[in-house]
């Protein structure tokens, strides 16, 4: 485990429940890398807010006064994104409209300060009758959908200087995981009235929001991965709800060993306490799985670095495209991928019904590539240990 990624999860805990962290433990020399990291992850206010309760004499002034203008400048864009999308909601309640919204907004209230929980986005999901007079609404708010034509679980809807608002129908793409079709259900069948910053809406109980929160969690893994915000919001959820529900729930999903190792490391690293049988199946994951699920983690950022977000939707896709030995066969590779690829780009939508539309793919790709400078694959954009390492974890994770 390097030095900076042992740091962050053993005090992760520590830095999230605002207790006071020996930053004097991290090396001088990491310090500017741990900013980058910290906003990279998301976590620059949670950090700001622990070092305020924290020694820091060792910190070199010019990252800490950089952390501090970070601190502001997220802070603020936050509170004002939040402001300006407050008529959002009136609209809808002014319609009689349910919202109920999940994801970053409703788990910010279990963070001792809800806007160190950053977001970028609003996620909601209304009734399937209040679907078509709910996108009325945001557009008449002059809300711009920017992917009608891709098919979805949600629409995304943009409005300069105010938060992107992504209207579900689903809670994750059940075409993809058809075990999570019940989440549907419990979105409506048992939720809480909640107000914050004079919003009004609705979110769904502990109980089921912790398991949404793990579906959200699987789904992020099987594609780009998730970072440590993530696993501090499960954290967080956690705390208040029964972790025998969760491994019922992980068990008729086909999800038990992704939950078991986010468990290992609720209980290794955030100190959660569970039953001798259950401890006895954790004790039983292999180190090297563990290590190579916290590896992952770590390099993941918030939703997966640029780097990461290249190669693992390869992998997801076909990995023999990334384990070519020769330089020109990964590149013909990179230039000419094979239609599994294409069906999970949002750039080639059109060819995943009609193989024949195959090569009109290619010719876009190429020409995409030279516009932009990027006709081979660097060693930078593809990286084969990470690669095989990843499919180890995941192999383990999807058996059942």
């Amino acid at each position: 485990m390097n030095v900076l990624k042992s740091f962050l999860f053993n005090n992760l805990k520590a830095i999230v429940d605002q207790e006071q962290v020996n930053y004097s433990l991290l090396p001088k020399n990491l310090y500017e890398e741990f900013f980058e990291f910290s906003v990279a992850h998301n976590l620059q206010l949670l950090v700001y807010e622990s070092y305020k309760n924290s020694i820091t004499d060792t910190m070199d002034p010019t990252v800490l006064s950089k952390w501090k203008i970070e601190y502001l400048k997220s802070s603020m864009t936050s509170k004002m994104l939040l402001y300006n999308s407050k008529k959002v909601f009136h609209e809808l309640c002014n319609n009689d409209i349910k919202v109920i919204i999940f994801k970053g907004i409703s788990y910010s209230r279990y963070y001792i300060n809800p806007i160190t929980r950053l977001m970028g986005d609003i996620d909601i999901i209304v009734e399937s009758r209040n679907y078509d007079k709910t996108i009325n609404i945001l557009e008449k708010l002059g809300y711009v959908c920017i992917n009608k034509s891709i098919k979805s679980h949600h629409l995304v809807f943009e409005k300069k200087d105010a938060f992107n608002i992504e209207l579900h129908h689903s809670i994750v793409d059940c075409e993809k995981h058809s075990q999570f079709k019940s989440l549907n259900d419990i979105c409506f069948s048992s939720v809480v009235e909640c107000k914050q910053n004079d919003i009004v809406f609705y979110h769904p109980t502990v109980s089921d929001e912790l398991k949404m929160c793990l579906v959200h969690m699987y789904k992020h893994y099987c594609s780009t991965g998730f970072g440590y915000k993530m696993l501090i919001d499960l954290y967080l959820i956690l705390r208040k709800a029964s972790y025998e529900e969760i491994l019922e729930f992980s068990k008729e999903s086909h999800i038990y060993n992704f939950t078991l190792l986010l468990m290992r490391l609720m209980r290794d690293y955030f100190q959660q306490k569970f039953s001798i049988e259950t401890d006895e199946q954790l004790n039983q994951i292999a180190p090297t799985v563990l290590d190579l699920f916290t590896q992952d983690i770590h390099m993941s950022g918030a939703f997966g670095f640029k780097d990461k977000l290249i190669f693992i939707s390869k992998i997801t896709s076909n990995v023999s495209e990334n384990c070519e030995n020769s330089t020109l066969k990964r590149n013909l590779r990179y230039l000419f991928p094979t239609v599994e690829y294409f069906s999970r780009s949002s750039n080639y939508t059109y060819c995943r019904s009609n193989n024949l539309l195959l090569p009109i793919a290619w010719i876009h790709r190429i020409i995409r590539a030279i516009s932009t400078g990027k006709i081979r694959v660097t060693e930078k954009n593809i990286d084969n240990k990470v690669i095989v390492d990843r499919m180890k974890v995941m192999d383990w994770v999807l058996e059942q």
